[in-house]
């Protein structure tokens, strides 16, 4: 044993058997395929190959469950007791369900797979990513896009990026001009109109550049641009109007032009083990559970999957003493008990 194995993780141990095994236990992809390609041992990459194809197959598994559901449930099925009841009665006209993975990238990866399953069905989907804070919001994007995601397909909305994120959006003069339409507040047709507007915008308090931004991703996605929206559950909440997305020509944009099937809404509900209980019901009234005034039903099928990962719920007490009595963790277990766990979530 080398003096440096006290100073470096244990997938970088000099010990041949202590690194295979190490390397057995990570979930990270980035670290697997670091060692897949550069570990100086056959044995070593060879592992690390295994686990990333054990660790791909997961994920796919995860999204071919989601995308099955998705097109054998429609809208106007069973609501389902996913730790929150999203409402009651007949005449809920949402599909639920629910996903726990190893790992935050995990939680990506299904994401994607179950979108690249759409597209090989040639069936459109919108994806409205919710998360609890603005932390996730950037690790989902970033994600996304680092993944191969068209940063184009995405929009989202970060405490730290909004002046990064307005700028590029209003490059596009087209989107400048139906934003200049639609808002009523004359200091902002100002900022829009300014010969400089990076500095007018840095001139904006936070309020006001989150109001431009939402409005911003309320147009981009009414054109049918998006494929994704990301942002946390209090900015994407039930008081944010996309407006109704039942324009031919979104409708078109969204479906392609031989798609049958309805076009499928899609509301991730991502690490609800960190929301607070007013979080997820600002989150869940985004579907309109029981109306149509966003994403009607007759050309939307409307999903709401809660998904998680371990890595993020041992963050949270309560999930973590229920799993150490249980003996381990499960999507029974979350579901069981994040009702309590939520509610003392700041």
């Amino acid at each position: 044993m080398s003096i440096m194995d006290l100073f470096r993780p244990k997938w970088k141990n000099s010990n041949l058997v202590v690194r295979m095994n190490a390397v057995k236990e990570l979930n990270d992809k980035t670290i697997l395929s670091e060692i897949a390609n550069n570990d100086e041992h056959p044995d070593v990459r060879k592992v690390a190959h295994t686990k990333l194809e054990e660790l791909k197959r997961e994920n796919d598994k995860g999204a071919e469950k989601i995308v099955s559901t998705v097109l054998n449930q429609p809208s106007q099925g069973k609501s389902g007791n996913i730790g929150w009841r999203i409402g009651h009665g007949d005449g809920q006209k949402v599909g639920t369900m629910s996903v726990i993975k190893e790992t935050q990238q995990g939680i990506v990866q299904v994401i994607m797979g179950t979108n690249k399953s759409f597209d090989e069905k040639n069936i459109g989907v919108v994806n409205l990513v919710v998360t609890p804070n603005h932390d996730i919001t950037d690790f989902i994007t970033d994600e996304l896009i680092g993944n191969g995601v068209d940063p184009l397909k995405v929009g989202f909305h970060s405490l730290n990026r909004m002046h990064e994120q307005l700028l590029a959006a209003l490059s596009d003069q087209l989107l400048k001009n139906a934003l200049l339409h639609e808002i009523q507040n004359d200091h902002f047709k100002d900022v829009l109109t300014s010969a400089d507007i990076s500095s007018s915008l840095s001139k904006l308090e936070y309020k006001d550049l989150s109001t431009l931004l939402l409005e911003v991703l309320r147009l981009r996605v009414m054109k049918g641009d998006l494929r994704y929206v990301v942002a946390d559950a209090f900015l994407l909440g039930g008081d944010w109007d996309v407006g109704e997305m039942n324009a031919p020509d979104t409708i078109e944009k969204l479906r392609g032009s031989d798609q049958k099937e309805k076009i499928k809404v899609i509301l991730w509900l991502v690490n609800m083990d960190r929301m607070t209980e007013n979080q997820v019901k600002e989150s869940v009234a985004i579907l309109d559970s029981y109306g149509d005034r966003r994403f009607h039903s007759s050309v939307y099928d409307k999903t709401m999957v809660q998904i998680t990962s371990i890595e993020s719920a041992k963050n949270n007490k309560n999930l973590q003493d229920a799993a150490n009595i249980k003996g381990g963790w499960s999507i029974d277990l979350l579901l069981e008990y994040l009702p309590e766990a939520t509610p003392v979530n700041k």
